[in-house]
């Protein structure tokens, strides 16, 4: 029998990407940067932990030196190395990884999971040395496939791929989790993997939680487009109340925490389901730093529930224009997103919004109408922050064909066009995924989005000469974004980011702080 160490890497270091596309303008706002934790392998980590397995978990992100450390793992000769994988940066770190994995020691096999799987199955495990893929829900394949690993047996796991004399081999199957608390077990949820880096503080890590999986909307642009069909029942899956609770009190009574985030594509999809989770946190006074949702959650009891707990909503409006919403397969009205707006700034809660440039046939007049309505939110809520991309279309989703029915190209693409994905700055691979934009227009929504995310940062002042000259020196962007000396400013400076404010009261011994209308 083989060893029962297990090794799963978080591959997403910046040491190889440019600083503009590493950080976000989001991180580089906060006081203190603090992390994404590896959630999905944490949870993942607990559950195969608790069947018998030693599991290591290595974040590139916040270990120092982290391939010597991986070196040192590989020298221990682990039954496997697992990657979850998704677009971009965590590609090309994976892809870097990988190869010196097997430069080391080729015998230890390598298993690929995440999104990025869906989209490119064949493609990893026929050009890249990965040994196994896993498909959908990893937690029963993956640990099926460590027991045949660890006994030297070879079955057809479903949702498992890999290489049949070179080739590419996947066991097709129809297996999800159902109800999620099956594999929600562990006592730790496996956050005491990674224990040395959880504390009150948040830092490295701050604390995101996930109660469900998926999201019940049919966004073209969506990659669960290609992961769940619209009515299956596995679209959208939340964890019982109980189950979530038991992990938020598990880290407030055994770290401290007093402020968590919840990460869920739409936290508050059934108001009834997560009243409770709620109400719970209000009790302990425990606080969000900030949710997901759809704008449609947003309903005056909603808003009433999170008043008082929850400092920031963020949702997307992607882009004001009927004619693109269409295209995208998502609408929303100025008219709800100016009332959603005004309701949440009279209980104190702020909002942060995606907005999405660039997309096919778009023109300055809808671009134009999306910079007016942040300057709207902004009058509203001052406070409010813009976050701005380049809808870029991701393969096998409804938004990619339409871009290829646009550019009349059959769009190709490799692996490591997948590992240059990203959302504003591709460069050229921006020809692959944006073909219907010239390497002009690219460079001009560049631009826009920029401008756009430094304007209506949460605490923006007046703009930059060079800002005004820029944008002044060029008709499209003087049309665009008009007077932006007239962007409403918050008056105080003082940042609506909870937790720095928790940890301050609880340092020096004072009453917790309160969110309360500004």
């Amino acid at each position: 029998m083989r060893s029962n160490l297990v090794v799963l890497i978080n591959p997403s270091h910046d040491d190889e990407i440019p600083e503009k596309i590493a950080v976000s303008y989001g991180a580089r706002s906060r006081k203190i940067r603090r992390y994404d934790p590896p959630i999905s392998l944490i949870n993942l980590g607990g559950f195969i932990r608790d069947h018998g397995y030693d599991v290591i978990i290595l974040d590139t992100v916040v270990e120092a030196n982290y391939q010597d450390k991986l070196r040192q793992l590989i020298k221990e000769n682990p039954l496997v190395i697992g990657f979850s994988v998704i677009l971009g940066k965590f590609a090309k770190n994976a892809l870097t990884l990988t190869k010196m994995i097997k430069e080391v020691n080729k015998d230890i096999p390598v298993v690929w999971g995440g999104k990025l799987v869906h989209l490119a199955q064949n493609l990893i495990l026929d050009h890249l040395d990965v040994d196994y893929i896993v498909i959908g829900d990893g937690e029963i394949p993956f640990l099926n496939l460590l027991d045949d690993l660890k006994n030297g047996k070879q079955r057809d796991i479903p949702e498992i791929g890999f290489k049949d004399k070179g080739k590419a081999k996947i066991i097709r199957g129809e297996y999800s989790v159902e109800n999620l608390d099956d594999i929600y077990v562990s006592k730790d949820f496996g956050w005491d993997i990674i224990k040395q880096n959880i504390n009150m503080y948040q830092i490295p890590y701050f604390i995101n939680l996930y109660t469900s999986r998926g999201c019940k909307f049919n966004c073209s642009f969506c990659y669960l487009k290609d992961i769940k069909g619209l009515g299956s029942k596995l679209r959208f899956r939340r964890r019982s109340v109980e189950n979530v609770i038991r992990e938020i009190e598990y880290l407030h009574k055994t770290f401290g925490i007093n402020v968590v985030t919840f990460g869920d594509d739409d936290f508050l999809s059934n108001l009834k389901e997560v009243k409770p989770i709620i109400e719970y946190l209000k009790k302990n006074q425990i606080f969000i730093e900030h949710i997901w949702t759809n704008i449609y959650n947003l309903t005056p009891a909603a808003i009433e529930l999170l008043a008082g707990t929850c400092q920031t909503v963020c949702y997307s409006i992607e882009t004001t224009s009927p004619r693109l919403q269409k295209i995208l397969n998502k609408h929303i009205s100025l008219d709800r997103i100016t009332k959603a707006n005004e309701q949440l700034r009279k209980v104190g809660i702020t909002t942060v919004h995606n907005i999405l440039f660039g997309i096919p046939t778009e023109t300055d007049d809808e671009t134009k109408a999306n910079i007016d309505c942040l300057k709207i939110l902004k009058d509203i809520n001052p406070h409010v922050r813009a976050n701005t991309y380049i809808l870029s279309p991701i393969p096998e989703t409804p938004i990619f064909e339409f871009a290829k029915t646009v550019s009349q190209k059959d769009i190709e693409w490799d692996m490591e066009d997948l590992a240059n994905f990203h959302f504003r700055y591709m460069g050229k691979t921006a020809s692959k995924f944006r073909p219907y934009l010239t390497a002009e227009d690219n460079l001009f929504y560049e631009t826009v989005s920029e401008l756009a995310n430094e304007l209506f940062t949460e605490l923006n002042d007046y703009p930059t000469q060079e800002q005004i000259m820029k944008i002044q020196n060029d008709k499209r962007l003087s049309y665009i974004f008009g007077a932006i000396d007239k962007i409403n400013k918050p008056k105080d400076k003082l940042r609506k980011y909870i937790l720095d404010q928790v940890i301050e009261a609880l340092d020096q011994g004072l009453p917790l702080p309160k969110i309360e209308p500004y």
